[in-house]
C-alpha cells in the first residue's frame, strides 16, 4: 500500500467519508488557489493585531474578513477543488459495507447535501485539514506554531459557523416578512 492509498476517515452526520491526500503537485496547485483567499485575511489579521496589540482580536478580525470576502462563486470554486471524487469516497449511512462505498461525485453531493450546505462546508474544511493542516508531519515547523494554527482553526470554525447562522436567520426572517 502506498502513501496515496491511505485514507482518513471523517464522520459527518450519518455518513462516513474516506479522504485521500492529494498527490504532491496537485496539492501544490490547490494550496496555491487556497492561499489567494486565505492569505489576504491573515494579512488583515496581522494588521489588526499590530493595531490592537491583541493577537486573538486581530486574528478574529482577519477571519471575519475572510468570511465576508468568501462569496458564493469562490466557495463553489473551492468546493470543486477540494471535493474531488478521485480522492473522496463515502459510505452513505455508515453501513460499513464496502459494496456501498461510492465516489463523492456531483450526483452524490446532490443526494447527500441538498439542504445541508453548512455540512458541505464543514466537509470542505476537513478535507483541507487532511491535506494542508497536519503540521505534525512537517519537520521544519516549531511545535508552538502548530499549536497556534490549531487555535486559528478553532476561531475560524466558530466565527464561520456564527456568520452562516446569522445569514440563514436573516434570510429566514426576510422570507417570513414577504
Amino acid at each position: 500500500m502506498s502513501i496515496h492509498d491511505k485514507r482518513t476517515e471523517i464522520k459527518l452526520g450519518a455518513d462516513t467519508f474516506f479522504v485521500q491526500q492529494f498527490p504532491p503537485f496537485e496539492g501544490l496547485r490547490v494550496m496555491g488557489e487556497l492561499q489567494k483567499i486565505i492569505l489576504p485575511a491573515l494579512g488583515g489579521a496581522a494588521v489588526g493585531t499590530s493595531n490592537s496589540n491583541n493577537f486573538l482580536e486581530g486574528l478574529s478580525g482577519g477571519l471575519m474578513l475572510l468570511a465576508e470576502n468568501l462569496d458564493g462563486e469562490k466557495l463553489e470554486q473551492l468546493s470543486k477543488m477540494l471535493l474531488r471524487p478521485d480522492y473522496i469516497a463515502v459510505d452513505a449511512g455508515s453501513t460499513g459495507d464496502r459494496k456501498n462505498y461510492r465516489r463523492l461525485d456531483e450526483s452524490t453531493i446532490d443526494t447527500l447535501f441538498t439542504g445541508r450546505y453548512l455540512d458541505l462546508v464543514i466537509l470542505m474544511i476537513k478535507v483541507a485539514e487532511v491535506n494542508f493542516l497536519d503540521f505534525r508531519k512537517l519537520c521544519g515547523i516549531p511545535a508552538g506554531f502548530a499549536q497556534g494554527i490549531d487555535e486559528i482553526k478553532s476561531i475560524f470554525r466558530a466565527n464561520f459557523a456564527e456568520s452562516l447562522r446569522e445569514k440563514q436567520l436573516s434570510t429566514a426572517q426576510s422570507t417570513e416578512e414577504s
